[in-house]
């Protein structure tokens, strides 16, 4: 850790990152943003879609367990409507998609952890409305979006969505499947 300069011989003998350890940060939070406006710019271009063509697997071949267990009580809120999410809650399907919840909120329904405690509900209600709600997720957010493909929540959105998939996938169509393997 540095020391303070005493005196202006002391100030001349640090470094200029010890004299001004913000100049640092502020440089590197510039270059960060920078960075993800640049990123941002070229996953919304038409091409990138392109690059990101190719055939999908036909089934998932590895299912990595959830090691948390669900909350069958969210899970029948969630069937009925109810999503509470990083300390908010909303209701009904417009809400969802209209983004009028906050930042923590969509943090938490766009990395789709919840699909936990629709599982642990069980039942065929709860597998339709993980199935419709993946569905709407796709057809709503399938395309790039700074917040949505944020890197941390994209990871939890493909943890969440291969842990799952045999229960909202389970006896759909096969163009379904083929969608979220796709998307996957």
């Amino acid at each position: 850790t540095p020391r303070p300069a005493n005196n202006e011989a002391d100030a001349g003998a640090m470094t200029a990152s010890q004299r001004m350890p913000d100049i640092g940060r502020a440089a590197n939070c510039v270059r960060r943003q920078a960075g993800a406006a640049a990123a941002g710019l070229f996953f919304r271009l038409p091409f990138y879609g392109i690059t990101l063509s190719g055939r999908a697997p036909r089934t998932l071949h590895q299912h990595a367990p959830d090691p948390w267990p669900g909350v069958p009580a969210n899970g029948e809120a969630i069937v009925s409507g109810k999503f509470a999410l990083g300390g908010e809650i909303l209701s009904g399907d417009l809400a969802v998609w209209n983004g009028d919840a906050g930042a923590a909120w969509r943090e938490a329904f766009h990395s789709f952890e919840w699909l936990r405690d629709l599982r642990a509900l069980g039942g065929e209600a709860a597998h339709q409305r993980a199935r419709k709600l993946v569905k709407d997720w796709m057809t709503h957010d399938g395309e790039w979006s700074a917040e949505t493909w944020r890197a941390d929540i994209l990871g939890r959105r493909l943890c969440s969505w291969i842990s799952h998939y045999d229960f909202f996938a389970a006896g759909t169509d096969s163009a379904f499947r083929e969608h979220v393997l796709t998307s996957l």
